[in-house]
Formats: structure tokens, C-alpha cells, sequence
């Protein structure tokens, strides 16, 4: 029995050590991982609408995949622009949902069918949520993507995040 209860210790070990140790990136070669791959997207989603109802915010959802160039060319913006991280942080909250085609399974099927819209294909995929979490707008955001450089347009998000805040005036 003694030694049975030693090989259960030592595996709950083990088991402890591979859950503390960092998650391997999805596709390396593209660089951070933008989303979770593992992360459930409707507790991802519901934890940032309380968030959002108890500091008087709104949502963005950002569905994407973490080989898309396009989504992680649109989370730099929001992460390394100043203006648009500061308005951001005082009027949004960001969660970023993994919807990743993989081993013939569509990741958060359920919510890009909520929220991707009609005729809208790629991704990434807005949207943007009241913190009740009703659609309060859907941009279609290949209008904000630049030809040279590759990238978003940021006075076009810079105005979208102006527009759509809760503090801004009526």
C-alpha cells in the first residue's frame, strides 16, 4: 500500500510541475500567441461582461486565430498605440477569442456564428457589446486595413473607440 501511495505522491508531483510549466505556442514561426487555444470561449466571454458591467465598460470581442497575420497585425495596434491602449483600459474590455480551424474542429464555433457578420468571411472578426452583452456594432474592419504598410489604419480605430465609448457625449 506504502508503495502505491508513494507512486500516486510522485505522479500528483509531476502533475503539478507540467501544470505550472509555460503552454507551448501554437505556431511559433508567427511569434505570441494572440489567443488561448485552450481557453473557453463563452467563460472568456462572460467573465468580461461582469467585468464590464462593474466597471461601467463596454466589450470588444476580437475573434481571431493565432496563425493570422491579420489578427496579430490588429492586436499590436491595440496593445502598442498609446491612445488607442488608454481609451482601451478606461472604456473597454478586450477578450480575445481563439476561433481557430485545427484537427477539423472549429474552435467557439457557436460565438463566430453569433457574431461574425454576413457576408464577412475572414477573420479577424469586432464586435462590439454593451456590458448586458447586446451588439452594439459589427464593423466590417477590412475598411481600416492599409496596403503599405500592411497593417490598420489607427486613426480609423483611434475613431471607432471615440465614437463608441460609454463616456462619450451625445
Amino acid at each position: 500500500m506504502r508503495f502505491w501511495c508513494a507512486i500516486m505522491v510522485g505522479l500528483l508531483a509531476l502533475n503539478a510541475t507540467f501544470a505550472d510549466a509555460p503552454r507551448a505556442t501554437e505556431y511559433p514561426e508567427v511569434g505570441p500567441d494572440v489567443f488561448d487555444y485552450q481557453a473557453d470561449g463563452k467563460a472568456q466571454l462572460a467573465a468580461a461582461l461582469a467585468e464590464a458591467k462593474a466597471s461601467d465598460r463596454r466589450v470588444l470581442v476580437m475573434l481571431g486565430a493565432n496563425w493570422c497575420p491579420w489578427c496579430h497585425r490588429l492586436d499590436a495596434v491595440l496593445r502598442n498605440d498609446p491612445v488607442l491602449r488608454a481609451q482601451a483600459e478606461r472604456d473597454y474590455v478586450i477578450v480575445r477569442i481563439d476561433v481557430n480551424w485545427k484537427s477539423y474542429t472549429l474552435r467557439n464555433a457557436e460565438l463566430l456564428a453569433r457574431y461574425r457578420r454576413a457576408p464577412q468571411r475572414g477573420i479577424p472578426v469586432l464586435t462590439l457589446l454593451d456590458a448586458n452583452g447586446r451588439v452594439l456594432a459589427n464593423p466590417d474592419i477590412s475598411r481600416w486595413e492599409t496596403k503599405e504598410p500592411r497593417d490598420y489604419d489607427v486613426a480609423k480605430l483611434r475613431e471607432f473607440f471615440a465614437v463608441w465609448s460609454p463616456h462619450a457625449p451625445l
